[in-house]
C-alpha cells in the first residue's frame, strides 16, 4: 500500500549531494480503508481532514462573533439557539438536550443556570419525568431572537451562501454520518483507554 506519493518523491540532485548522509522518509499512509484511498494514497483523505479542521476554525470564529452580539458567551449562544430551535410546545428537556450537543449533563446543568439567571431561558419540572427539567425561551430570549435575527442570517448566509440546494442536502447527509460514526469512534476509544488504564493498574 502507498503512502501519499507527494511525500515520496526523488530528493533534488542537489540537495542530494549537499545532504548524502540524509536517507529519504516516506511518511506512512494515514488510512487503510480502501474507500478512503484515492488512486491508492491518503492525499485527499488528508486534504479533507484539512479542510474540516480549518473549517471548524472559522465556525468557532463566526460562533463567537454571534455570541458576542447577543452578549453571551460561546456555549451559552450554542445551548440558547439550540433551545429555541427544538423546544416546540413543551420544551427540550435537560438530556435530550445533552445528547443532542454530545456535552456533559453536568456542563449543560452550568450553562442553563447562567441563561435562566439572565432571564432568557425558563426551566420546569418535566411532567413525564420529575427528575428532569423542561427548557423554553422566555419572553425576553424571544424578544432576543427576534432583534438579532437578521445578523443571524447574514453570518449564516456568508458561510453556506456558496452552496446549492443540492450540496446543502448533502451536506446534510454526510454530516449526519460523520457525528454518528464519531460517537461510535469515541466510544471505542474511551472503551480502549479505560481498559488500558485497568491493564496499567494490575
Amino acid at each position: 500500500m502507498r503512502s501519499n506519493n507527494l511525500n515520496c518523491q526523488e530528493p533534488d540532485k542537489r540537495a542530494q549531494k549537499a545532504e548524502e548522509s540524509v536517507v529519504d522518509w516516506c511518511r506512512p499512509a494515514s488510512v487503510s480503508a480502501d474507500t478512503l484511498l484515492i488512486d491508492g494514497t491518503d492525499g485527499c483523505f488528508l486534504t479533507m481532514i484539512y479542510n474540516l479542521w480549518a473549517f471548524n476554525q472559522h465556525m468557532e470564529a463566526a460562533r463567537n462573533s454571534l455570541a458576542k452580539h447577543f452578549e453571551l458567551s460561546g456555549p451559552q449562544y450554542t445551548i440558547f439557539m439550540a433551545i429555541a430551535r427544538f423546544e416546540g410546545q413543551e420544551g427540550i428537556n435537560a438530556r435530550d438536550l445533552s445528547k443532542l450537543l454530545q456535552v456533559s449533563p453536568g456542563f449543560i446543568a452550568t450553562e442553563i443556570k447562567s441563561l435562566v439567571s439572565l432571564g432568557l431561558l425558563t426551566k420546569s419540572i418535566d411532567g413525564r419525568d420529575r427528575r428532569m427539567h423542561r427548557l423554553q425561551t422566555s419572553d425576553q430570549g424571544r424578544k432576543l431572537l427576534r432583534t438579532n435575527s437578521s445578523f443571524v442570517c447574514k453570518m449564516n448566509d456568508l458561510l453556506f451562501g456558496g452552496l446549492t440546494s443540492e450540496e446543502v442536502q448533502q451536506l446534510v447527509t454526510l454530516s449526519s454520518k460523520l457525528t454518528h460514526q464519531s460517537e461510535r469512534t469515541s466510544a471505542i476509544l474511551d472503551t480502549h483507554y479505560k481498559m488500558r488504564g485497568e491493564a496499567g493498574q494490575n
